[in-house]
């Protein structure tokens, strides 16, 4: 239960330094970003009813570290007929003891950022009015996602769960959707190596 703290408290120490010193990550830190990267098997989960639920099971992919200067930055590919695609990036920066995660889409355009502080060993954050996801692009229900999200490091992976509230083009209530994404590690050698940033 204290990996998430331990992630922000190196983090922290990863983000004080000069450039010229970010070659040298310290050992915690580095333990914890090992901990987030790698390759996984990944549960999505969505229940919302009314023939909208998704789930994907035992999706696999592979997260890269490609943290620069003061910026993490963990990419994720998904494995698709045996090889990695780009699929979505989420960078992390701190500010005044809060950590914002900023989630990019495979064409590196922002889809949303929250900002939120550690609490009860886990990083609880809540954006308004952010875009729909992939999964609901097509849907003319519904207009914005208010996105609340919980992520808790594991011993085998990470968990995300979320409680997302699905409002119209006046802001009213449409739906909501609980949601449960779990990262499972598997061996390295299950994911082919990533070759290109793409």
């Amino acid at each position: 239960m204290r990996a998430l703290t331990q992630l922000l408290i190196g983090l922290t120490a990863v983000t004080s330094q000069s450039p010229s010193s970010m070659a040298a990550i310290d050992q915690p830190t580095q333990a914890i970003l090992e901990q987030m990267t790698g390759c996984f098997d990944v549960t999505y989960r969505y229940a919302e009813g009314a023939g909208h639920d998704w789930v994907f099971l035992a999706q696999r992919e592979r997260i890269v570290d490609m943290s620069e200067q003061t910026l993490i930055k963990l990419q994720h590919y998904r494995l698709s007929n045996g090889s990695l695609v780009k699929h979505w990036r989420e960078e992390w920066s701190q500010n005044d003891g809060a950590w914002t995660q900023s989630v990019l889409g495979p064409d590196d355009s922002l889809q949303y950022a929250c900002t939120s502080r550690l609490q009860k060993n886990q990083w609880h954050c809540a954006v308004p009015a952010a875009p729909k996801p992939f999964r609901d692009s097509r849907r003319t229900d519904y207009q914005t996602l208010d996105r609340d999200s919980v992520l808790q490091i594991l011993p085998t992976g990470f968990v995300q769960s979320e409680r997302n509230e699905k409002r119209g083009s006046t802001g009213d209530l449409v739906t909501t959707e609980v949601g449960w994404n779990e990262y499972r590690r598997v061996a390295d050698d299950q994911c082919p190596v990533v070759l290109t940033d793409h």
